[in-house]
This record gives C-alpha cells, sequence and structure tokens, in this order.
C-alpha cells in the first residue's frame, strides 16, 4: 500500500497492529483515503461471504509534528549542524543509547540525530532485545503512551516494568543544584512496580509417569491435556465419542443441539453415567441463539441445573451462538459455578464479542474459558481470522488472570496445535510467543472410531483435501463448498449431492417464481439426497399420498433414542 503512495515511510513500528506512518500531509491524507477504500471494501466482501476479513479494524490519528520524523528526506542532516559537542547541547548520554532501528547501542551523536530524523524504529523489537527474558525495564518518564507500548512489548516474557510515579517539579537551589517536590502520595509511591508485563505465561514441560506434559493454566485448573472436544452437532451429540474423549483425559463438550426434550436429555444422561469412568465428568454446551433450547437446558426449565443437584456427571457449560448480555450472563455464571458447574465457557467470534466477553470475566472473577475460532472451521463458521482475532486481542485477554484462553477452527494437524499452545504462530508477527491455553478439536473427531458419523462419511471426510483458505460463499475450494446452513449460517460442507442440492435451493429461496421456472431441476437434485421431492398433493390420490409417505418415512433403527 505505502508503495502505491510517494513520500509517505514506515516511521515506527510500535506493535503488531499500531505503526507511525510519516511524510508530507497531503500523501498522509492520500494514505488515509485509499487505507479507508480499503477496509470498506474488504468489509463489504465479507458481508458477501467473498473473504475472511482481519479481525482488526483500521483506526487513524494524526500527531502534531513539526517535521515529518524518521523519514527517509531528513537524512543528511548538515554535518557542520554537527560539531557542537554532546556537552554543549546537554544530550550527552550517562548509558547507551539503543538505537531502535538496528538495535544497537550507540553514543555517537551524528548517528543518535540521524536515527530520530531518517531512520525507521522498532520499538517492540528492540525493547525486547534489550531488557529479554525476566528483565526489567524502568521508565523514567510520565508517558502513558510509552507504559503501553512498553507493556505490550514485554508482555509474555516475564519481564516487569518499573515506572517513575513522581510527579516532579525542578527548581534551582541556592547553590546550583536542583530540588524535585512532590506530593506525599507519589513521594511515598516512589517507583511502582508493573506486573502486568508478565502477560502470558510460557507453558512448561513436566514429566508424568515418564511422559512429558504441558504445564499452564488450563491443565492445573482442570487436571486436564489442553485438547478439548468441541460441542458440535450432531457428531458430540451422541455419548460414545464424548464419553471416550473424556475418559482420556480431555475436557469433552456434549452437544446441546441435539438434546431436544427433556426425555431425550434425561435419557443421554443416564448413558453418560454408564459409559463415563469415576470421577470424570463433561461440558455442556448450550446454544444460546436457540430460544428454545436456551430456555429448555438453561433458562426456565432449567434442565442443566436440574440435573447437576441430581448428581449428573456436568462440570461444566458453554455457551455457544452469541454472547448473553452481561446482566444475563454473570448471575447465570454463578449461579452454576455454586452448583459445582465450574468448568464454564463464552465463545466469542469477533473482536466485539471478545470485548464483552471479557467484561462479563471481569464481573464473574472466577475461572472464565474463552473459546476464540476463526473462520476456517469446519461446519458453521464466521468470517474472521484466527490470528487476527489473537493478535487484536492477546493482550487484553492475558489482562484478566481469572481468564482462560483457547483457540479453534481450522486445526487439522499436531503441529498446528504445537504452534498455537507454544505461541510460536505469532512469532512471525510480532517476534514473541504468544501461547494458547488450549485448543479445540471439532470436524476432525468426525472421523475417529468412537464418532457415530457413518464409515462412508469418514471416508470422504479423509479423503477432502481440504484448504485453509477462504472459500467463498457458493464456491467450492479444495473439496470444500461454502454455504448457508438451515439456521441460515455460514458454513462449510463437503462438496457433495445434499451440499450441491442446497446450494442450488440458496439460489431460488424465497423467490416463488425461481422455484417455479426450475421446478424440474430442484426435483431432480433432491432425487439424490435423503430428502427427495413428496410429489405433489394437490393432484395426488388418497392412497398414492399414502403409499409415497410409506415408501419416505424413516421408521428409525429402533435404538435408545427415537430417530425415525
Amino acid at each position: 500500500m505505502l508503495v502505491d503512495v510517494p513520500d509517505v515511510a514506515v516511521a515506527m513500528t510500535n506493535t503488531a497492529i499500531a505503526t507511525v506512518v510519516s511524510g508530507r500531509p497531503a500523501a498522509l491524507a492520500q494514505l488515509q483515503r485509499q487505507l479507508n477504500a480499503q477496509q470498506e471494501s474488504r468489509e463489504a466482501d465479507r458481508k458477501r461471504g467473498r473473504t475472511r476479513a482481519a479481525a482488526q479494524q483500521v483506526r487513524w490519528e494524526w500527531l502534531s509534528n513539526s517535521a515529518p520524523f524518521h523519514h527517509p528526506s531528513l537524512a543528511g542532516f548538515d554535518p557542520q549542524r554537527l560539531e557542537w559537542s554532546a556537552e554543549e547541547i546537554g544530550t550527552q548520554p550517562l548509558t547507551p543509547l539503543i538505537d531502535a532501528g538496528t538495535g544497537a547501542p550507540s553514543t555517537e551523536i551524528g548517528s543518535v540525530i540521524d536515527a530520530i530524523l531518517s531512520r525507521h524504529q522498532d520499538w517492540a523489537t528492540s525493547v525486547r532485545e534489550t531488557v529479554g527474558e525476566q528483565g526489567r525495564a524502568i521508565l523514567l518518564g510520565r508517558s502513558l503512551a510509552i507504559l503501553n507500548l512498553t507493556r505490550t512489548a514485554l508482555s509474555g516474557t516475564g519481564s516487569s516494568i518499573t515506572e517513575n510515579t513522581l510527579a516532579l517539579s525542578v527548581t534551582p537551589d541556592e547553590v546550583g543544584n536542583s530540588q524535585a517536590t512532590s506530593d506525599e502520595a507519589s513521594a511515598r509511591a516512589g517507583l511502582n512496580q508493573l506486573a502486568a508485563s508478565s502477560g502470558a505465561p510460557h507453558p512448561d514441560a513436566i514429566d508424568i509417569d515418564g511422559l512429558l506434559r504441558i504445564d499452564n493454566r488450563h491443565t492445573r485448573l482442570t487436571g486436564r491435556s489442553p485438547i478439548i472436544l468441541a460441542g458440535m452437532t450432531p457428531t458430540t451429540v451422541d455419548v460414545p465419542i464424548v464419553a471416550a474423549a473424556a475418559n482420556a483425559g480431555h475436557v469433552a463438550e456434549l452437544a446441546g443441539g441435539g438434546q431436544v426434550t427433556e426425555r431425550v436429555f434425561n435419557e443421554r444422561l443416564k448413558e453418560l453415567k454408564q459409559e463415563l469412568h469415576t470421577p470424570h465428568e463433561v461440558v455442556f454446551n448450550a446454544l444460546h441463539l436457540d430460544p428454545y433450547l436456551w430456555d429448555l437446558h438453561l433458562g426456565a426449565d432449567r434442565l442443566v441445573q436440574k440435573a447437576k443437584a441430581d448428581g449428573a456427571p456436568i462440570c461444566g457449560v458453554t455457551i455457544s451462538g452469541g454472547i448473553p448480555e452481561i446482566d444475563v450472563a454473570v448471575p447465570l455464571l454463578r449461579q452454576l459455578h455454586e452448583r459445582g458447574i465450574w468448568l464454564n465457557a463464552l465463545k466469542p467470534g469477533t473482536n466485539d464479542q471478545i470485548a464483552a466477553a471479557l467484561k462479563i470475566a471481569e464481573a464473574y472473577e472466577a475461572p472464565l474459558w474463552l473459546h476464540v475460532e476463526g473462520g476456517a472451521a469446519g461446519g458453521h463458521h464466521s468470517w474472521e481470522d484466527l490470528e487476527a482475532l489473537l493478535l487484536h486481542n492477546y493482550d487484553a485477554i492475558r489482562g484478566h488472570d481469572n481468564v482462560v484462553l483457547c483457540a479453534g477452527g481450522g486445526i487439522s494437524s499436531p503441529e498446528d496445535a504445537q504452534a498455537l499452545l507454544a505461541g510460536d504462530w505469532a512469532l512471525p508477527h510480532t517476534g514473541r510467543r504468544m501461547p494458547v491455553d488450549a485448543v479445540l478439536i471439532g470436524t476432525l473427531a468426525m472421523a475417529t472410531a468412537e464418532a457415530t458419523t457413518s464409515a462412508e462419511v469418514k471416508e470422504l471426510l479423509r479423503a477432502a483435501e481440504g484448504t485453509q483458505e477462504v472459500v467463498p460463499r457458493g464456491d467450492v475450494v479444495a473439496g470444500i463448498r461454502s454455504g448457508l446452513s438451515g439456521l441460515n449460517a455460514d458454513i462449510h460442507f463437503l462438496d457433495n449431492t445434499a451440499s450441491r442440492t442446497a446450494a442450488l435451493l440458496d439460489t431460488v429461496a424465497g423467490d416463488a417464481e425461481a422455484v417455479d421456472s426450475r421446478r424440474d431441476e430442484i426435483i431432480e437434485a433432491l432425487a439424490g439426497t435423503a430428502k427427495p421431492y413428496f410429489g405433489d398433493l394437490e393432484t395426488s390420490t388418497y392412497e398414492a399420498a399414502l403409499q409415497r409417505f410409506v415408501a419416505l418415512t424413516a421408521i428409525g433403527r429402533g435404538g435408545r433414542y427415537e430417530d425415525g
């Protein structure tokens, strides 16, 4: 983008998502217009399901400077002006200055001035490399901006920040020395050490029975692995896969989307009790977006709370499909916690939802899991980029000691999970590791032995090429089709007869004339699915309608649950 705007240069890299640019005012205004236009275009494409837009939004703030500092146009400062000694201009440093462009110490005044005037400066990298791991940064000024930038740069390093809290008023005394005055409170405070820079604790490896295990916030709180079986209908509606994951030492979610009546719910919990090994329990995944199920499970009918009181093996609730209002969420979470349901989670998928979830966490105070998912997920998905979401919100999340950060959406290999858990995913963006506490596995689990997915579908999942690239709505990429579900929400399908038929129906939905004009095509497409066209009741006899009903009715498998 900067290449397209002459005379604009990157002056400073403050953080992974904050950059200072410099140049002539007219050129900067041109860049601002281009960035705004690009953002509007990207947002329009995102709404049309054509791209996975970056989560961060472009925000612009003008700085009141007298010149374009750190700009190449100011290179070649008149050497004659540098003949003044450092003592004469009062800049002789008592300690080495670090050039934030090169990271090297510098005491030569010409180099210092050149760094200020014409060279790019990387604040974040220079601070991290200078302070190092478990170090200390001492801030002598009173700049809130510098404090925040330093806090961000050192987050996750284990380093501390010591801030000068004295509001000094310096006046010469009778013998030419300086005398500092401050209010009594500031004088008592002196130097204020800030712990916020420790932000993201690095995971440790511990030996358990001869095996190396990860030790982080999630594993310490739960005593379980950092791999979570995410709730997803229909796969984790069934008990076998959920019980198997829980028994193997993972947090496993029972999907509430398939627990559609009190009888089914109670029968499922009865089966769970039979299959779970003591003391393992599961997390119940509740759909906030479905008013009927929400009322059934947690609202008016309170099946989850009643089941726990009766000894059901439920240790937590994950609220999915939206973030409740804080005045609803906090009382509910506290109520659950009081009943022994403590492993509770929210599933934010946008910047605004993450901010809302953090406000809930502040009010709730007990441990709260945040499941942040990106748009590369199988099944229902957002149009957000996981790494962009994490970069934009990581330090805010890590500023809450009671929040456990989990990430998911497109994790397709052990290497993907390792990069997130170790924090290596962030190195190309920030130069520092930004580890998460747990990862969410969903679509991959559909092909496991314990999943009740049909053998044919498991083979299709195994054979699908898949992609990390954006699959625009209505398109097919690498065997994956992007479309809309029955909830009118974006969803990734395997590209097969059913999903192609669904795509056809999406093109005519709500348009009776279009349906009528493509009637034969639609009937032919439906014939290849599990839900063929029933027929025209207006022209059918009673006998023909009954025979068609008998032919198409699924009578079920005669098992534990009514599925006919």
